[in-house]
């Protein structure tokens, strides 16, 4: 409707109504007359509905023309709380080039699955949905512009995102939206029987090659009302992160995540990302567990742990038939899950864990895949020279 037309429609509204009593039919029926939109689908959804709506890009596809370029953008309209999908919502879309040109558009979205076409005299990199923040969506979002050398407060706020910049090149746009929505349920990798249906990140942005951040997101759930108590009040100990580039790829566990150490049994906890990648995260929970009569039947001897005993950092140096993500557990010598990483490994692999804040002691390591299979297993010491 914008600004003005609003304006000018309720001065009439309460011009017409003032003193009176409004039912909200009477206030819509009454808006409409003012303003001569209908008002039906935005009274339906967002007013006589519970809980909301966002859109999230499903992917875009550029073609270019003699004078400029043809662009679709599949938009996924998702639901938190809802019982229909918004119809005929007025989305803002922005597409932003490699140097950071804008072009600004305005489109119709209704249903779970929009396709817009557009133009542009441009070639866009980066496509960005109410940018503007007209809409009160279920998700909250936030850009960033990073400097190579100005600092930058690493606790993000309202997307609940810590954020740090390791070394920037020149000058990069980021941007963060938490989608308070269920992610992507199906194509789902191996080893994954869980994923979170609340809510997940996506990380965007227009970064240079040598660019390198790293990140932190934490789970809640402590407490009935916290968003990831269904996921987590149980136990921790199966808790994964899981990345994805695009919608195009199925979810797999995070190549470069640490699971940090700490309580396992209280539903609270982080999960640090040790190299932050364009894309989407979302909590999860994998099948993948240890026996306790692997430790003494199944050493590794392909493993070198070193330096062993180690105060600070394990090395580990291995090799593996063929490359993909594993998680590397630390386990105590009671069996209890301490500490959870991810990395890649294949014909030969290095790995290094910190391990500072083991208490003194004998600890496993034990190296999985995604589908369970044992890539290998040692025992090694944290002594007390700190």
């Amino acid at each position: 409707m914008g600004d003005s037309l609003f304006r000018q429609a309720m001065t009439g509204v309460q011009e017409n109504w003032q003193y009176q009593d409004v039912t909200p039919e009477e206030f819509r029926d009454a808006l409409e007359a003012e303003s001569g939109f209908d008002l039906d689908d935005f009274f339906n959804d967002q007013i006589f509905s519970p809980g909301f709506s966002t859109f999230v890009v499903d992917s875009f596809l550029t073609v270019a023309g003699e004078t400029g370029y043809d662009i679709q953008v599949h938009i996924q309209q998702k639901l938190r709380e809802c019982p229909q999908f918004y119809q005929n919502v007025p989305l803002d879309v922005t597409l932003i080039s490699s140097d950071w040109q804008r072009a600004e558009y305005k489109i119709l979205a209704s249903d779970q699955f929009t396709q817009a076409s557009l133009y542009c005299d441009f070639e866009p990199s980066m496509v960005v949905l109410n940018g503007h923040n007209r809409l009160n969506q279920c998700r909250m979002d936030l850009d960033l512009t990073v400097y190579p050398n100005v600092s930058i407060y690493p606790v993000l706020p309202f997307v609940e995102f810590r954020f740090n910049k390791e070394n920037v090149v020149d000058s990069s746009l980021v941007r963060i939206e938490h989608i308070w929505a269920a992610p992507d349920q199906n194509n789902i990798g191996d080893g994954i029987y869980e994923i979170s249906n609340v809510h997940y990140w996506i990380v965007n942005g227009l970064w240079n090659e040598n660019d390198f951040f790293t990140g932190r997101l934490y789970y809640n759930g402590s407490d009935a009302d916290e968003l990831d108590y269904d996921m987590y009040n149980a136990g921790e100990s199966e808790a994964v992160l899981l990345y994805r580039p695009d919608s195009y790829h199925a979810w797999e566990i995070c190549p470069d995540f640490t699971l940090g150490v700490g309580s396992l049994t209280n539903g609270d906890g982080s999960f640090i990302i040790d190299t932050l990648r364009i894309g989407q995260y979302a909590f999860a929970n994998g099948d993948i567990t240890i026996a306790t009569n692997e430790v003494e039947k199944n050493d590794n001897q392909s493993l070198l742990l070193y330096p062993v005993p180690t105060n600070d950092v394990l090395r580990i140096k291995g090799s593996w038939g063929k490359k993909e993500t594993a998680l590397f557990d630390i386990y105590s010598s009671s069996g209890a899950l301490l500490l959870r990483s991810s990395g890649l490994v294949g014909d030969t692999f290095e790995k290094q864990i910190n391990v500072q804040e083991l208490p003194i002691g004998s600890y496993l390591l034990q190296i999985k895949n995604s589908s369970g299979e044992q890539i290998g297993i040692s025992q090694f010491i944290v002594d007390g020279a700190r």
